[in-house]
């Protein structure tokens, strides 16, 4: 295992030095991301999913994990030490996130965290909160820590991306169905959509999608015709063509549709060819 993790940062590594030398700065920032954060899990003894966030913890000096009523998801604070607090409405797997997420700041920022420690009482203890770019290169640290892209890739093999995949790939990672699907499309399947729908009445809104689009334009996304059975009857998973309208503009895809909830759809949406 801890060969498989050296070579996963060598991997990025590789990827990094491709990206300076072609001048692509986003993508080299990314790929150092990813680096930063696989060179403190190969110094933890963490090894591949479902992550030992908490042994993560105690290698980043972090003395305490607490859930609280909080206005965010979460934040550092000092306290005699290093504390993350995490909002205690959020679900099991929204806190998980949420830490990888503020371990991330951790790992990327050191110097923020030491003057935080150095000044405690300043500000009431609180790490001000960074801009909207690290906010972002966090969130990607966190999705490289909760899922490996090596690992992820090494599990998928050459099959395409699908529900019962990520189904079997969040079984065996503890991450949730629509995380998984994201990190998929995220890492190379730019031929996939992804949607969450709530019923309303007797049909759908879209309310949420991944790649992210214009909110004025989701919600004018409706389910044409008798394609609104592939979410309204979807309890145990459907599959079929899907035709969306929006407007006067329709476009079809190949979809497979899960129920998340009692009133929430997940459909993946593949582009037909």
């Amino acid at each position: 295992m801890v060969i498989y993790m050296v070579s996963d940062f060598r991997y990025f590594e590789a990827i990094a030095e491709r990206a300076l030398a072609g001048r692509d700065n986003r993508r080299a920032i990314e790929a150092r991301v990813r680096r930063q954060i696989e060179r403190e899990r190969i110094a933890a003894g963490v090894t591949a999913p479902p992550v030992d966030l908490q042994r993560m913890s105690r290698h980043l000096g972090v003395k305490e994990i607490r859930c609280v009523p909080l206005a965010m998801n979460g934040r550092i604070v000092e306290d005699d030490g290093v504390v993350v607090e995490i909002n205690e409405k959020l679900s099991p797997f929204l806190r998980k996130v949420t830490l990888a997420h503020e371990l991330s700041h951790i790992v990327l920022e050191p110097g923020r965290v030491n003057r935080t420690r150095q000044r405690s009482g300043i500000e009431d203890g609180r790490f001000a909160r960074g801009s909207t770019e690290i906010e972002a290169l966090c969130d990607l640290a966190a999705r490289q820590l909760l899922l490996p892209a090596r690992w992820l890739l090494q599990r998928i093999g050459e099959a395409s991306p699908s529900i019962g995949l990520a189904r079997a790939v969040g079984e065996e990672s503890a991450c949730d169905l629509g995380f998984v699907l994201m990190r998929l499309i995220e890492m190379g399947a730019s031929h996939c959509r992804l949607l969450w729908w709530s019923r309303v009445g007797t049909g759908f809104c879209a309310t949420q999608s991944y790649p992210r689009t214009d909110e004025v334009f989701l919600a004018r996304l409706t389910p044409a015709g008798g394609d609104v059975s592939l979410l309204r009857d979807c309890e145990d998973g459907t599959r079929g063509v899907l035709t969306l309208r929006a407007g006067e503009e329709e476009t079809r895809y190949r979809a497979e549709c899960v129920a998340i909830g009692d009133e929430k759809v997940l459909s993946l949406l593949i582009f037909k060819e």
